[in-house]
């Protein structure tokens, strides 16, 4: 087997990244730490044969404009969602953070599992696709938290000077 994982095949770089670290050669037994780094290899081999395979179909595919008219779809519900998960988290925490966070997470997620679907069949997988849901979920995130940051404004009261 080469040393080189990127001369392998997709299939073989799934089969090796699924294989348990204790079989390719490492020491059975152990501390925490080395079972815990073992665990992050797979995982990162794992995840090195997903985006290989991803790459694979993406430029098999026919035209995709960067500025058609699924982009704009893509952008618009991906604003939307990142906006109602910042909405949503609202009442629940008082942390923009976490805010920010569940409604990038929420519009980055389907928007991903949008284009694994298409992946699986359902439709054409796209990077721009992706880039485009990317951008629709940060400024949906920001035009959340500034209206956020106008209301909590407006209904503070101002301190007399």
């Amino acid at each position: 087997m080469s040393r080189f994982p990127y001369a392998l095949g997709a299939r073989a770089l799934v089969a090796r990244a699924m294989v348990p670290s204790g079989a390719m050669g490492a020491t059975a037994g152990g501390a925490t730490s080395v079972t815990a780094f073992r665990a992050r290899r797979r995982s990162v081999r794992l995840l090195v044969a997903v985006l290989f395979c991803a790459a694979t179909a993406a430029r098999a595919q026919s035209v995709d404009d960067w500025f058609g008219a699924d982009k704009a779809l893509h952008f618009s519900v991906s604003a939307l969602l990142a906006g109602t998960g910042y909405a949503a988290a609202a009442p629940v925490t008082e942390r923009t953070a976490v805010r920010l966070g569940v409604g990038a997470g929420f519009a980055l997620s389907l928007g991903i599992a949008k284009e694994i679907a298409d992946a699986a069949g359902s439709g054409d997988p796209s990077w721009r696709d992706l880039t485009w849901d990317v951008l629709g979920t940060g400024v949906g995130v920001l035009t959340a938290w500034l209206v956020d940051l106008a209301m909590h404004a407006a209904t503070t009261p101002r301190r007399a000077r």
